[in-house]
């Protein structure tokens, strides 16, 4: 016979995998100017495929879509506070924006409180992003505390400890669809 349940499991705080869902992943869209404020101390960033119909770390050697010859990139991720919404997101930087935010870093020590404002030029939605940054009067210790934009990475992905694109993890493109994008200025809207 099945023993009741012994009740709740109560928790002061959800886990770090729980709290990792709640911030969404914006793209810097053909439309408008970007304008955040930096919450991560330095970029994080991968290789990266489009792949099965969702973008994917590269799995290097091990790696499917490298076998099948899909174009590998780098992208880049920093945990950030919209100037006027206040909503919190992972703003996802291409490579062309490594070396502005690599020169502020050497300047500053760190990017956090650092204003960011990016645009896509041409304003299509393959324009190259470009970045500027800029120091502001914003007290770090004001500012909400930085996340591990790998454990939010981790989660979107749906990966632990192994990349989603080596051989032993999958054997054909993943059938799930790419995850809903958010611009800074309406965190809840798609863009294309």
């Amino acid at each position: 016979m099945a023993q009741a349940p012994s009740g709740p499991n109560w928790q002061a705080r959800p886990d770090q995998m729980n709290q990792a869902q709640r911030y969404p992943l914006w793209r810097v869209s053909a439309r408008g100017v970007h304008r955040v404020i930096v919450l991560s101390h330095n970029l994080v960033g991968c290789y990266t495929h489009f792949y099965g119909g969702r973008t994917l770390p590269c799995g290097d050697e091990e790696c499917l879509a490298c076998d099948n010859g899909n174009a590998r990139r780098w992208h880049g991720w920093l945990h950030t506070i919209g100037v006027e919404s206040r909503a919190q997101g992972i703003l996802e930087l291409t490579s062309a924006c490594a070396l502005p935010i690599d020169e502020y870093f050497r300047a500053h020590r760190t990017l956090r409180a650092a204003m960011l404002t990016a645009r896509r030029t041409p304003a299509k939605p393959n324009g190259r992003v470009h970045i500027d940054l800029t120091p502001t009067e914003a007290d770090r210790t004001d500012l909400p505390k930085g996340v591990d934009v790998r454990l939010v990475l981790n989660h979107l992905w749906e990966i632990s400890e192994r990349r989603a694109t080596t051989k032993a993890n999958q054997t054909a493109p993943p059938q799930t669809t790419q995850p809903k994008i958010a611009d800074d200025t309406h965190p809840r809207s798609n863009t294309a």
